[in-house]
């Protein structure tokens, strides 16, 4: 019964004055889809994250950026063409030829990159003589004949489609 006889003692005084923070307001609130423009690029194989950081790398699309930063914020997902790694970038600033982006990063100002691990350099043979690869973003997925290195077909989205095709094939000239 002691126990529930304790008495309260009153908090102490804070070294610093209680500080008034307004409370926020509805027309400070918006729809992000409304607010934020965000763009898709596919970088050429080979570039690393460093390379993309420069205000001068983004010269051709700083306009375009520039444009949309007067409507709110920018975010840009970069993605290398050979597959190795993905980054999300927030633009700061943006002229007529130069935009400033920085890659948005943890609470303990890590970037978030993601190594994807690169396309991998690998030969299967489903057809002798024929090759299935990666051409880039143009041509996408593509096969080759191998002894005069024509392509036979391409713009395949998958992997997969271009081995279907090259199945169809297959049977077609076996028929």
């Amino acid at each position: 019964m002691a126990e529930a006889t304790k008495t309260i003692e009153p908090p102490k005084a804070a070294a610093e004055p209680a500080r008034l923070v307004p409370q926020i307001t509805v027309d400070r609130m918006r729809q992000s889809e409304h607010n934020t423009a965000k763009y898709d690029v596919i970088l050429q194989a080979g570039v690393e994250p460093d390379d993309i950081l420069p205000v001068a790398y983004w010269s051709h699309l700083a306009a375009t950026f520039q444009a949309a930063k007067k409507q709110g914020d920018v975010e840009v997902t970069v993605i290398a063409e050979d597959l190795k790694w993905r980054g999300e970038l927030v633009v700061v600033d943006a002229g007529d030829n130069w935009a400033r982006v920085v890659f948005k990063t943890t609470e303990d100002g890590k970037r978030f990159i993601t190594k994807l691990g690169g396309l991998q350099a690998h030969k299967v043979v489903f057809l002798p003589g024929h090759t299935v690869n990666y051409g880039g973003i143009f041509s996408k997925w593509r096969i080759v004949r191998d002894v005069d290195g024509k392509v036979l077909s391409d713009k395949h989205n998958t992997e997969g489609d271009a081995y279907s095709w090259l199945s169809s094939y297959a049977k077609s000239i076996a028929a």
